[in-house]
């Protein structure tokens, strides 16, 4: 189940990256930039907040910090 749910993932996300450049002759040139500046900033974020964590619960893989964070149960459902 877990390959299945990457596969869709990663098929759902190579669909959105290649829809930019159309959505960009449609939107303008303005409204592309501000997006990927906001896109390119929830990235670094995310990012940014899982090295804190990692480092804070000193976990280097990313299993362990959700088992850590949301404990036994909740981590394996969501890496499931």
């Amino acid at each position: 189940m877990r390959g299945g749910a990457l596969t869709l993932f990663q098929t759902s996300l190579g669909a959105g990256v290649l829809t930019l450049p159309h959505m960009a002759t449609i939107a303008g040139l303005g409204v592309e930039i501000i997006i990927l500046l906001a896109t390119g900033f929830q990235l670094f974020w995310v990012t940014y907040m899982l090295g804190r964590i990692s480092v804070n619960t000193k976990s280097k893989l990313y299993p362990e910090i959700m088992t850590k964070v949301l404990g036994d149960t909740n981590g394996v459902k969501i890496l499931v």
